[in-house]
């Protein structure tokens, strides 16, 4: 007969289960027709979490139609397993529990395998977390074995207290240098792992992913989790050394971890931009590059290499989507350093509440309500049984920072790729700049990586007292309303001489972002007169700016440079490369970074910050921070960002209403005209001009504000502070 069971017996069942009591039960007589050629097998779980199962004796009995018949004898409470493996079959499974039934009569069809099937199971996702590091770079000796155990997140299981869970079918593929590693599947259904050995030095790449499964619940329904999603394939660095060097000695500096991802606007861009500062022995020498993702199926390891760009001590990469693998090397390094990073691309969706026929590039008017949300993230830390359970209880949300305040969605548990609006109300300049995009995400058990450490090692039972611990993870894209919106500045600060062009807001187009294209439209609208070489599309070289000549007021430190003397301006009417020294001319500054391509190979994001500046020495060294690539020159002094402080003063030059600011806003002006004003006068005006009071102090020329609070501490708590970069050209 077939065996029907109760949903009010099936709860009960699992409540003993959960807390560790085995329900009284016979021996029951289990029948399974199977589709044939699927094969089935029959195992228990026990009261714990990743122990290896206990396999029933299954034997194959007859042929019935189109079944094949296996008969087994079992007394606890069981799950089959049909199909799978290299049977050309989905893995099917569903737990039974035999209770006081003497026979129980199965029937499993088993689908073939669809390599193109995929079902939405919304925020359940198709990844997979390693126990390797949050680098996922091993290091072995010859010789040398390390257990990876891969484990599928979501999990698929039956309940979400009971958690019995059933791990698909993995594959690992070694790419890269195939002689420099072994890999053999060892262990047992229930806890399976690659254990991974070292065989000859040299770098392979593990590329880890899994089949899809078909789990039946006892209610009746049935859930089918996809195969592992490309851009999440699993993939571990196993480096080989020789002799007993385990340490490079490299620092990489980079702080994402498995949990975090890149996010970045696939409207806008089909990549993010990632910046670290590494570190070298003796200081030696640094080079950086990344392979793009090798997703399943995908490119081979070897052949996508790019080299990461130098700017002021730190790299910057670019991440597509997908598995990043950074390479760090360094002169007298014992071998270089890798990280796996994360990126994906998202869709920001903006809807005006207060205006319905508002479309995106339509002019905002104060007061509007603006709703965002968020297609393609997902709840950072994952759901792993008896571990991790995130979000609990609703504590996973977005955050960004608007108008010096702390902004976020609703919180949720697990359903944050469904849930996570945000709500802004347009100020009076009519423009939204978010900014400094997180997810926070509060979980409910063992403290970060002890899916690593525990895993394989301790008995792993479900944990209600588990404590709550907080965490902030990812990083999200800025975003700017109305879209294509830019801050720019014309300045002679090095002269003493404040602005030509004071800080502006301009709208850039696909067709209109070019650095050359900003710089010529700004100045004609404003009837300033220019003359560059080269042309707009090619070559462009920004050689002078109408500008009336008066006596400069050159700070004393760019004089003790240049000599104690200035050279005389060639042109009354005109400021020219060449005026007053021979470095004299006219750079650009992007986001505080000078960019290491020409005006018009430069293309502009929306919110960039960019300021057309005349230096007088290093080419543009006395302008910035950090020494440049191209030039021999150290940086004069250390200067403090303004970019916040000339994106605000720009709003409200657009409103037109200055006045309502006070002293508060030609205050600003002041300190955005002073060459070398520190960083806690910029932060200072910023404050005052945003309505806040308090401020972190300079503390050697650095600081923020401190309306920055929970999001900004918390980021530096758990290291996430070098992603928060802006763009740098």
């Amino acid at each position: 007969m077939r065996r029907v069971i109760r949903p009010a017996v099936l709860f009960l069942l699992a409540l003993l289960a959960v807390v560790g009591f085995a329900a009284e039960s016979l021996a029951a007589n289990v029948t399974f027709n199977v589709t044939r050629n699927a094969g089935v097998r029959a195992f228990s779980k026990g009261n714990y979490h990743f122990e290896e199962f206990t396999k029933h004796t299954v034997t194959s009995a007859a042929r019935n139609g189109t079944y094949d018949v296996y008969t087994a004898n079992i007394s606890d409470r069981f799950h089959y397993v049909a199909g799978g493996g290299d049977t050309g079959f989905v893995k099917t499974v569903q737990v039974m529990t035999p209770g006081l039934q003497d026979k129980i009569d199965v029937t499993i069809d088993v689908d073939q395998l669809d390599p193109s099937r995929r079902e939405n199971n919304k925020f359940k996702g198709d990844s997979v977390y390693l126990n390797a590091n949050d680098a996922q770079h091993l290091v072995l000796k010859t010789g040398g074995k390390f257990k990876l155990i891969p484990t599928r997140v979501w999990q698929a299981a039956e309940g979400f207290t009971d958690n019995y869970f059933i791990e698909p079918d993995y594959k690992i593929e070694v790419l890269g240098d195939a002689n420099a590693v072994s890999s053999k599947w060892d262990g047992a259904p229930g806890l399976e792992y690659a254990e991974i050995t070292g065989k000859t030095p040299g770098v392979a790449v593990l590329r880890v992913t899994y089949d899809p499964l078909l789990f039946k619940y006892s209610d009746g329904s049935e859930e089918y989790y996809n195969s592992i999603d490309p851009v999440n394939t699993g993939i571990v660095v196993v480096n080989v050394v020789n002799g007993n060097n385990e340490k490079s000695g490299i620092t990489t500096g980079i702080s994402a971890r498995e949990y975090d991802t890149i996010y970045f606007d696939k409207d806008k861009t089909d990549h993010a931009e990632y910046s670290f500062k590494p570190s070298a022995p003796n200081g030696g020498e640094i080079s950086v590059q990344v392979h793009r993702p090798i997703h399943a199926g995908g490119a081979s390891f070897e052949t996508a290499w790019s080299d990461g760009v130098y700017s002021d001590g730190s790299f910057t990469v670019d991440l597509y989507e997908g598995r990043n693998i950074v390479k760090v090397s360094a002169k007298g390094a014992a071998f270089d350093e890798y990280h796996v990073i994360t990126a994906k691309g998202i869709k920001i969706n903006v809807e005006n509440e207060t205006n319905a026929s508002w479309k995106a590039g339509d002019p905002l008017k104060a007061g509007d309500k603006l709703k965002i949300s968020f297609e393609g993230i997902k709840t950072p830390l994952e759901k792993i049984a008896g571990i991790y359970n995130p979000g609990y209880p609703d504590t996973c949300y977005v955050s960004y920072r608007f108008n010096g305040e702390e902004i976020k969605s609703t919180g949720v548990q697990y359903n944050l790729s469904e849930k996570n609006e945000i709500e802004v109300t347009v100020p009076a300049s009519g423009l939204v700049r978010l900014t400094g995009g997180v997810i926070n995400c509060g979980h409910m058990g063992d403290p970060l990586d002890s899916h690593r450490t525990r895993i394989g090692k301790d008995q792993i039972s479900p944990n209600f007292a588990a404590k709550n611990v907080s965490g902030v993870y990812s990083t999200l894209p800025d975003i700017t309303l109305p879209a294509g919106l830019i801050a720019v500045t014309v300045e002679k600060l090095t002269l003493g001489q404040g602005f030509i062009v004071e800080p502006t807001l301009m709208t850039i187009s696909n067709s209109n972002r070019l650095s050359s294209q900003v710089v010529t439209n700004l100045l004609k609208n404003k009837s300033i007169d220019l003359h560059y070489d080269g042309s707009i599309e090619d070559n462009f070289y920004l050689q002078e700016i109408e500008d009336k000549a008066s006596a400069p007021n050159v700070p004393q430190y760019i004089l003790d440079a240049l000599g104690g003397n200035l050279l005389a301006r060639k042109n009354d009417n005109f400021l020219s490369g060449g005026d007053y020294s021979t470095f004299g001319g006219w750079v650009s500054t992007v986001n505080n970074v000078l960019p290491d391509v020409g005006a018009s190979e430069l293309s502009l994001r929306d919110g960039d910050v960019i300021r057309y500046q005349f230096s007088l020495y290093g080419w543009g060294t006395d302008l910035i921070s950090y020494k440049t690539s191209w030039s021999e020159e150290e940086p004069l002094k250390k200067l403090a960002d303004k970019d916040d402080l000339i994106w605000k003063v720009a709003e409200i030059n657009a409103e037109g209403n200055k006045s309502s600011y006070g002293s508060n806003y030609d205050n600003a002006l002041s300190v955005l005209k002073k060459l070398d004003a520190s960083q806690l006068e910029v932060n200072t005006a910023l404050a005052a001009l945003s309505g806040e009071a308090a401020m972190v102090p300079d503390a050697g020329g650095g600081g923020c504000n401190a309306g920055f609070g929970f999001g900004i501490l918390a980021l530096a708590a758990f290291g996430l502070l070098p992603i928060l970069r802006k763009r740098a050209g």
